[in-house]
């Protein structure tokens, strides 16, 4: 059977990662860097994003009109005693991950994209794990220092492996270090280009004081419950010295 070369002028892309803002927005600036550069030779950017469907992911790519397909996967629930780790809910949840293999296997096949790139999360495991299937080039990013599960899981299969501190070089496997370049962290163009008065109003900050300098707390995982304890107790002190922004996931905006 022979196949049709693709269109040298079209580069296509598949993405997998999400859940959280930490791993579905550097994904979602690299397409937008993507598109860009890839305009300015003439060439297009056709792009496919795997997540799923309660993930952010789902709800980043319906606004930006990005086509999004979904893939089965299970998440593992961490405990410091090995044996707990073998709950009901890991292991049900551990065999939906074949399921998810071939669903992103035929994703892929169908797709035929030029790279994966993963940016973590548990959804990129099974889209990873089907892109060594298929041949298809992956390249993961990671966005803290040490690398994430889904990540450490992958690396082994991965063409490059694009991390965000010169310090996360020596905590790789030395048998992966050699596929590591350091890029750092893809930011929105609109983070560094803001207008503080748009925010005053947006956000409602009756408060903000413009003769103070301004603290932006955020945490991973919808927000990191430590640091929003921290900030809550120190609150009283930080009024008196900064206007404070304070970015937490929807489950503790009452705390």
């Amino acid at each position: 059977m022979n196949i049709a070369p693709q269109d040298t002028t079209v580069f296509r892309l598949i993405v997998t990662g999400g859940g959280t803002g930490g791993h579905t927005y550097p994904a979602l600036t690299a397409i937008r860097t993507l598109q860009a550069r890839l305009a300015a030779s003439g060439r297009t950017l056709d792009v496919l994003w795997i997540g799923t469907a309660e993930g952010l992911e789902a709800r980043v790519t319906s606004a930006e009109g990005i086509p999004f397909t979904t893939v089965a996967t299970g998440k593992i629930r961490r405990h410091a005693n090995p044996l707990k780790m073998v709950s009901p809910a890991n292991v049900r949840d551990m065999a939906r991950v074949p399921l998810g293999v071939a669903q992103a296997r035929s994703a892929i096949s169908a797709f035929r994209p030029d790279v994966v790139l993963a940016t973590g999360g548990y959804v990129a495991v099974p889209a990873g794990l089907a892109a060594r299937m298929c041949r298809v080039p992956l390249v993961l990013h990671e966005q803290t220092v040490r690398l994430g599960l889904a990540n450490r899981k992958l690396a082994g299969s991965a063409a490059r492996i694009a991390v965000s501190s010169e310090s996360t070089l020596p905590l790789l496997p030395e048998s992966v270090r050699s596929a590591a370049v350091v890029t750092g962290n893809p930011v929105r163009p609109e983070v560094l280009t803001g207008h503080p008065d748009k925010a005053v109003t947006a956000l409602g900050l009756h408060s903000f004081d413009r003769r103070l300098p301004t603290v932006y707390v955020t945490g991973g995982a919808q927000g990191s419950q430590q640091i929003n304890d921290v900030v809550g107790g120190e609150l009283p002190w930080l009024l008196e010295h900064a206007n404070v922004v304070h970015q937490c996931g929807p489950a503790h905006v009452a705390a």
